[in-house]
């Protein structure tokens, strides 16, 4: 990943993306990897319902998006950060 594609996204972190991995570290022992699978399966067997598909496609994306930072080892100073201004 390019640093201003890291960047970009270290810019749009915000208080839904600090939820997220709250729920990944008490809900998924830490693990994006649970989490994408459990997001992915709600999905398929729930997407008739077109208010929750739509808010599990963002809860993917923003997932993937953390992975990355996760990735960069950013998360835990983002996590601090978004936890402090909320």
């Amino acid at each position: 990943m390019t640093e201003t594609l890291l960047f970009k996204k270290v810019a749009a972190f915000d208080k839904e993306d600090a939820l997220l991995i709250t729920i990944r570290n008490q809900a998924y022992e830490g693990d994006w990897a649970k989490m994408l699978k459990h997001l992915n399966f709600t999905l398929k067997t729930k997407g008739y319902m077109i208010k929750i598909a739509n808010r599990t496609r963002d809860h993917i994306t923003r997932v993937e998006t953390l992975m990355d930072l996760d990735e960069a080892e950013l998360i835990d100073i983002l996590n601090e950060v978004g936890a402090q201004s909320a």
